[in-house]
């Protein structure tokens, strides 16, 4: 896993973003937590695990990537602007699980996390946050190559849309 280089690419975004738009990052803290938010929520609406009421119940793999990688962005984002994402990278890990997971309950978690760092946004809080959409990520059977992949892609859309004025 390099989140080194994830980290990198979503500084290199958010500096051009703060600069075209001239915003000032520090104001910026509840609009990304909302955002990563949205995104997860976006997620589980691609995933469709928990439509029970729906007769497709079948993911939509490449959209739910995308709107996962979404959350990373976000994520890294937050991280950068607290500075905590450089520090953080030692502490996570990829771990294949050996057990049944639960994917509706990490959901759930990962909401409960999000909500518990924008409390109180400590190092601690950020490190459980971003583990947990990590694991989430690798309990809904994506490889970390394939996120990277799916990362780098969404960021040349995203710095484009920038240039595109989106």
């Amino acid at each position: 896993m390099n989140l080194y280089k994830l980290i990198a690419q979503q500084r290199s975004l958010d500096t051009s973003i703060y600069v075209e738009k001239n915003l000032d990052p520090s104001k910026l803290l509840v609009d990304k937590v909302i955002g990563l938010m949205t995104e997860l929520g976006e997620a589980m609406n691609e995933w469709r695990a928990f439509k029970y009421w729906s007769n497709d119940p079948i993911p939509r793999e490449e959209e739910l990537l995308f709107e996962l990688v979404d959350g990373i962005h976000f994520t890294i984002s937050i991280g950068l602007d607290c500075n905590y994402a450089l520090r953080a990278a030692p502490y996570i890990s990829i771990s294949e699980n050996d057990f049944e997971v639960d994917v509706k309950r990490s959901v759930l978690t990962l909401f409960y996390l999000i909500t518990v760092f924008e409390q109180k946004r400590s190092f601690n809080n950020y490190v459980y946050m971003l583990q947990a959409l990590i694991d989430l990520i690798i309990e809904l059977g994506f490889d970390w190559g394939e996120v990277e992949a799916a990362y780098e892609k969404k960021n040349k859309i995203n710095q484009l849309r920038q240039v595109e004025g989106y």
